[in-house]
């Protein structure tokens, strides 16, 4: 289903300032896709997310920026911090770039990101949201 409850818990409210939290402050409130979590399915998307950083024209790009941001939150985790905090950083960067593309502007998606491309940032993010709401 697109949209719903738990799109709010995980990723916080829409609307003007949802998308300015920093990640230590989105953590201290919306913590219902990071404190339960497949580090399998996590790996899987940062995986997809770091294959489109070079393509998207490198980190310094802002597409390529974010796919970065959200490959190596999860790449560079805190491994001996497995079951606290580890999967926030991803998941705050999967939440903003669903957000923030042409279809996650209208609203949260959970099954509309096949509407995307393959390889769009948007629908990587919201496929990767939809799984793991789906769990």
């Amino acid at each position: 289903m697109d949209g719903g409850d738990w799109y709010e818990l995980t990723c916080g409210p829409r609307g003007a300032g949802a998308l300015e939290l920093s990640l230590d402050s989105w953590k201290k409130k919306y913590s219902a896709g990071w404190l339960e979590y497949d580090a399998n399915l996590i790996g899987k998307f940062a995986s997809k997310f770091d294959a489109r950083v070079e393509e998207l024209g490198g980190p310094a790009s802002y597409a390529g920026g974010q796919a970065f941001l959200a490959a190596k939150a999860w790449e560079d985790r805190d491994k001996v911090a497995v079951g606290s905090e580890e999967a926030a950083g991803f998941v705050y960067h999967a939440c903003r770039i669903m957000r923030e593309s042409d279809l996650g502007a209208e609203g949260d998606f959970g099954p509309g990101y096949s509407y995307l491309a393959g390889g769009n940032l948007g629908g990587i993010a919201g496929h990767y949201l939809y799984s793991a709401c789906k769990r």
